[in-house]
């Protein structure tokens, strides 16, 4: 078992549609690849963020301290992957829909 690889962001969910970063990491891939606080994340390598979770669970209401379903979902997808690969995000930044390819890097230990 080698490193996670990690996209150093902070994340939100989006009614179930998407992911919503609310923070970039020091030095995080994300960053590196113009990836912006705002940005909500749609697809990842062309799976749509909506697809990863049954529709069952996008529709639970949450107490706002837990962490969404579909954000633990998100990032269990990213950790499948290993430092180094290169992932297509699909985002809307405002009314553009925008793909960029990060490369992924290790999670700091």
């Amino acid at each position: 078992m080698g490193a996670a690889a990690y996209l150093g962001i902070r994340a939100a969910a989006v009614d179930n549609t998407g992911i919503r970063v609310v923070a970039l990491l020091p030095n995080s891939p994300a960053g590196a690849a113009q990836v912006q606080v705002g940005d909500i994340i749609t697809a990842v390598n062309g799976q749509t963020i909506a697809s990863l979770l049954p529709a069952s669970a996008a529709t639970a209401t949450l107490n706002p301290n837990e962490v969404s379903p579909i954000v633990t979902a998100f990032f269990q997808l990213i950790a499948q992957h290993r430092p180094g690969e290169t992932i297509q995000l699909t985002i809307q930044r405002g009314s553009q829909t925008l793909t960029f390819p990060v490369k992924l890097g290790a999670l700091p230990a």
